[in-house]
Formats: C-alpha cells, sequence, structure tokens
C-alpha cells in the first residue's frame, strides 16, 4: 500500500500541497528518483514533505506526516525525517499521537521503528523513550529502551513496555518505579 502511495499518489499530493499552499517552488515539496545505472537496481524515491495513511476494515488505522521520506524500493523500507504519527484507537476513540527524530516503516512486514526523543501522547498519558517499534499486524506499540511515563495520577519509569493499542492497555516491565501523586481534594 505505501509503495503504492509512493509512486502513483506523491506526485498527486506534491500537486495538491502547492495548490493548497499557493505556491509553486518545489523545493517546499520535491521528489528525487535516483538510479544507479545498472539494469537490476532498483530505484529510490526521496520525497520532502509526505502524509501516508494506512486504513484496515475501511477505516484509517493511522497517518504519518514527516518532513521528508526516502524510499528503498528494493527492501521496501521507507526512512522518515521528524515523522509526527497519529494512531486511532479502536475501543475509545482516542488518537495516539507519537513524535521522534527519524523512524522507519518496513512495509513487508508492517513495522515502523522510531528513534530519537520518542514522544507518545494519549489524552493524559506521556511516554518518552529513546526508541519504539510499532507492529502493524499486532497493533502493539513497544519500547525496548528505558522510558519515562507520566499520568496525573503517577510518574514512573520502566526498562521496556508494551502498549496494546488495541485495548489501550499499557505495561511496564523491568526495574519499575512509580510515585503516585495524591489527588486529595478539599472541602470549602
Amino acid at each position: 500500500i505505501i509503495i503504492f502511495a509512493l509512486m502513483f499518489c506523491v506526485p498527486y499530493a506534491v500537486g495538491h500541497a502547492q495548490t493548497k499552499n499557493n505556491s509553486t517552488s518545489p523545493a517546499q515539496n520535491e521528489i528525487e528518483i535516483t538510479d544507479s545505472g545498472d539494469a537490476g537496481d532498483a530505484v529510490s524515491i526521496a520525497v520532502k514533505g509526505i502524509s501516508l495513511t494506512q486504513g484496515e476494515g475501511g477505516q484509517e488505522t493511522w497517518r504519518l506526516n514527516a518532513t521528508s521520506a526516502k524510499m528503498d524500493q528494493e527492501s521496501g523500507v521507507v526512512s522518515v525525517q521528524a515523522p509526527n504519527i497519529t494512531y486511532f484507537l479502536k475501543n475509545n476513540k482516542q488518537e495516539l499521537h507519537i513524535k521522534s527524530k527519524q523512524g522507519t516503516i518496513e512495509q513487508n512486514q508492517s513495522i515502523v521503528e522510531l528513534w530519537g526523543d520518542v514522544r507518545v501522547d494519549e489524552a493524559d498519558n506521556l511516554l518518552t523513550t529513546s526508541k519504539a517499534l510499532y507492529e502493524g499486524g499486532t497493533h502493539i506499540l513497544t519500547s525496548p529502551e528505558p522510558l519515562d511515563f507520566f499520568n496525573p495520577m503517577f510518574v514512573g519509569k520502566a526498562n521496556s513496555a508494551n502498549w496494546d493499542l488495541n485495548t489501550n492497555i499499557f505495561k511496564a516491565s523491568g526495574d519499575i518505579n512509580v510515585t503516585i501523586i495524591s489527588q486529595k481534594k478539599h472541602k470549602k
């Protein structure tokens, strides 16, 4: 799906974005296609300013915006800079937002890997870590690196965590440290 979007929809999206922004400057949204010249080599595509979406059962499951993307057609991996991803949670219609400095999308395995100041926001919940993985088949977000998590009722640290986006259940593991914040109400 993503290869199709990059190959056929990106030129339309670039033209649409230029029209919407009333700009014809190719520097804002550029497509660069490179080929090493060898007959058997795959062509790589690089795009500045990209938006990708993925759906399931007629509903959007996630949307990615990034400042730039580069696709290696041979491996099916899309590398993105400054990704900003919105996941649409099924059980409560909430949105989960993830930002990082870099990331990759492995189309063949439906895996998104993010690294560099990863920040995950959902309602009043916040998670920060250096690396996160999203598995499209299971809809599970994993932080295999140490993380901090915050909520109005507690703050914590752990060595790793899984966040099931189907059920919106967060499970931390390994050297967990949690501080509960008192929500004491005072009578007037």
